[in-house]
């Protein structure tokens, strides 16, 4: 079978710094709060972007948590930047930055990640009232500097019904790149209300629908949503690996690196537990080989099959 390539090249890593976060979004796969104590210390920050380095890593993602919950944010991306990191992205819901931090973040940053859930209405009510105009300006801000920008919404039901506008509104404010995820059973998304969330059934009518608009504004912005990813094209690069703030470098299974699939300590080096990795090769080639041959020959039930297997297993 052999479908999935397990690379030992690192191009790119997902490294989240903080669980703290300002805000309480009912949906967070991780489960940030403000009083987390999960924090990776800037001297274990520096430990493990020197193995990414050392590794052969050149693409960078910082997140939280919020990342601005951290005074020492510009500390990382400056070192990140002195150790040759070519390209660093910085997640943030954009709600405590100030114009000053804008000007820093411009200097050290190729493109900045905001969260917005839909227009004012449907995000406040998610991410707290007020969130929305708080990122605006952020968003504003950014985009007076030229800067790149990618925003990243969490969808629902209800943003669904007027998703075009709020892409068209996002295209006015020359955002690059729209990474569009419905609402997950993981984290405290896992407690949320059913109105919030897409029916299981509902999933081939969604995916139709995305891929879709995908495709009639690909000339005007970037879209992105895992509903279109081709599990028989899985390519297991770092882009699907995440460094926590305990140093655990692994996949990113129901909203955490799973216990289970711990693969190393990104604070030692980047070598992984080969058994492990093979063993996770081997389950999702097994179910995109069983899904090759059955009835079921769709993404959707595909991609269920594959996390329900890994976080069972």
């Amino acid at each position: 079978m052999n479908n999935i390539n397990a690379q030992k090249s690192y191009p790119h890593l997902y490294l989240e710094i903080t669980r703290k976060c300002n805000l309480f979004c009912p949906h967070c796969f991780n489960n940030s709060i403000r009083e987390s104590s999960l924090n990776m210390s800037l001297t274990d920050v520096k430990k493990v972007l020197n193995n990414f380095v050392t590794a052969g890593g050149r693409s960078l993602q910082i997140t939280g948590g919020e990342v601005f919950m951290r005074d020492d944010i510009f500390a990382i991306l400056k070192y990140a930047r002195k150790i040759g990191i070519q390209y660093i992205i910085l997640s943030t819901n954009g709600t405590i930055c100030t114009n000053e931090q804008i000007d820093d973040i411009c200097k050290y940053a190729d493109e900045v990640y905001l969260s917005i859930d839909g227009f004012e209405k449907d995000n406040d009510l998610i991410r707290g009232k007020g969130s929305f105009k708080k990122t605006y300006n952020t968003l504003v801000e950014l985009g007076k500097r030229q800067q790149k920008i990618s925003v990243y919404t969490s969808l629902t039901p209800k943003v669904l019904n007027y998703l075009e506008e709020f892409i068209n509104w996002l295209i006015e404010k020359n955002v690059y790149f729209l990474n569009i995820s419905p609402i997950g059973n993981v984290g405290r998304g896992s407690y949320i209300s059913d109105e919030m969330i897409f029916d299981k059934t509902e999933y081939l009518h969604l995916y139709k629908k995305l891929t879709k608009i995908k495709r009639k504004y690909f000339e005007k912005i970037k879209i992105s949503h895992p509903l279109t990813t081709n599990p028989r094209k899985f390519d297991l690069a770092m882009e699907d690996w995440i460094c926590n703030p305990k140093g655990q470098l692994g996949l990113l299974i129901g909203g955490d690196v799973s216990d289970k699939w711990i693969l190393g300590n990104a604070k030692k080096n980047f070598q992984f537990n080969t058994s492990k990795l093979q063993n996770y090769v081997k389950i999702m080639d097994d179910i995109i080989y069983e899904f090759e041959m059955s009835s079921k020959n769709d993404v959707i039930h595909m991609w269920e099959a594959m996390v329900e297997k890994l976080i069972n297993e």
